[in-house]
């Protein structure tokens, strides 16, 4: 029986888990980065009291760090039946 237990406390310490967390980040310099997009850059900022659907980016959209990297987003269009 110990010979047993031993063997499976050795097997779950040497497997090696996966760990994911979220940080919420809520200041730039917290990220140490050296290179950024300026999300203003993209559009107008969405207004809840005065919503304006051309506000809001499209589903495909590029963009280009300060550092002259791009940047392309493709979000797949959901169908609802």
């Amino acid at each position: 029986m110990n010979l047993s237990i031993a063997v499976f406390t050795t097997f779950i310490t040497s497997i090696s888990l996966k760990v994911q967390a979220v940080t919420l980040v809520s200041q730039r310099n917290a990220l140490n980065s050296n290179n950024r997009v300026d999300w203003l850059s993209l559009g107008q900022v969405f207004k809840p009291r005065s919503p304006n659907p051309n506000d809001l980016l499209p589903n495909s959209f590029s963009a280009t760090s300060e550092k002259s990297l791009g940047l392309s987003v493709e979000i797949p269009k959901v169908e609802v039946d």
